[in-house]
């Protein structure tokens, strides 16, 4: 069974960058599902050298789809499985989820839900978006392209342009899910 690293959450911590930190990407949010955490048209900096699965942490998580040859990258939130979805050998299974409130009192009753789940020893897991699992650890971190460690904002028109651009140049696809879910 892998270890999980013990890099304290950050989920509730996202520092404001004014430039890219080394090996660091933006990633403009155009959807809701980051809601209230993270606002549609806000650039989050991504570390794509951290891939490491950790319950609670915050990722761009990459969805390849080779028939359509098509690749899309969503923010999500790193979940451990309860104890349904645990494999034989007790390795603990994961799901990413969204982070999306569906309602202004959903956020204040799920805070008070978690302080209760803790105390029970349970992991709380919000499910007020789109989620998806269960994975092995491996192929968690096969997907993610990497650790959300901020928010990036620099002047406005420098923040799109480097937004719309990998580390390589290429074009990012938009993060936009429509319809469903």
């Amino acid at each position: 069974m892998k270890a999980i690293a013990s890099r304290p959450q950050q989920h509730n911590t996202l520092n404001v960058y004014r430039e890219l930190p080394p090996g660091c990407v933006p990633f403009l949010v155009e959807d809701e599902y980051s809601m209230p955490f993270i606002r549609p048209g806000e650039c989050v900096v991504v570390d794509t050298t951290d891939t490491t699965p950790r319950v609670g942490d915050i990722y761009v998580i990459q969805w390849n789809n080779s028939f359509r040859g098509e690749v899309r990258r969503d923010i999500c939130q790193a979940r451990h499985s309860s104890a349904m979805w645990k494999s034989r050998d007790v390795q603990p299974v994961w799901h990413v989820t969204s982070m999306k409130t569906a309602g202004p009192g959903d956020l204040e009753r799920f805070i008070e839900e978690t302080a209760a789940n803790r105390a029970k020893g349970m992991v709380p897991m919000w499910t007020g978006g789109w989620s998806d699992g269960p994975f092995d650890y491996d192929h968690l971190a096969s997907k993610l392209y990497g650790a959300v460690i901020g928010i990036y904002q620099p002047k406005a028109q420098e923040m799109i342009e480097k937004a719309r651009r990998t580390i390589d140049g290429e074009p990012v696809e938009k993060s936009n899910r429509e319809g469903g879910r």
